[in-house]
């Protein structure tokens, strides 16, 4: 007789054992995505890529290459920014990293949290107002603000929304326009 009680209690057993699993896993899922996540890792040193512009035969600008030099731990390397007026990039604007102080456009996205984003791609240039390029620890990182504020590492890395991208956005307008 004990033992047919113990055939009963097994089955409701297992139930609530996958339950509480079940919810274990999706608590876990809610707090790994919704966590704040800093754009840059502390800590860190900032540089500034060199830059090389590139010219057409007629002595056109027609863009800029950068070149982030050799690997240092937990540097920053600002290897271009972009701004965009909505109507896509303009070859004049390129190159404009060196507008900014180096130290308070990395301070800017340190002190800036994002949270992991199901945005999906497609994303239209027009819907860009500011793409910064940088480099940390020899991985890509690149910041997208205008209609979407998000950032990635590479394509298969997922976007990040970034909480604060229309504090930033007037950040950077205020220095670009003051220079």
């Amino acid at each position: 007789m004990a033992g047919d009680m113990d055939m009963k209690k097994k089955p409701f057993l297992i139930i609530v054992t996958i339950i509480v699993v079940a919810l274990l896993i999706i608590i876990g899922f809610v707090v790994y995505n919704t966590r704040d996540i800093p754009i840059i890792q502390t800590p860190y040193t900032v540089k500034l890529a060199d830059t090389e512009l590139i010219y057409d035969s007629n002595g056109n600008l027609t863009g800029s290459q950068s070149n982030s030099g050799a690997f240092v731990q937990n540097q920053v390397i600002i290897m271009d920014v972009y701004f965009s007026n909505g109507e896509g990039h303009d070859t004049a604007d390129y190159n404009i990293a060196a507008k900014f102080d180096p130290e308070k456009l990395v301070l800017l996205f340190a002190e800036s949290v994002s949270k992991r984003s199901n945005i999906r791609a497609p994303f239209f240039e027009s819907d860009m107002i500011w793409k910064i390029d940088l480099m940390q620890n020899n991985k890509p990182i690149h910041i997208v603000l205008g209609k979407y504020d998000y950032w990635y590492e590479s394509s298969d890395s997922g976007i990040f929304q970034i909480v604060n991208g229309d504090a930033i956005e007037a950040e950077l307008a205020g220095i670009n326009q003051a220079t």
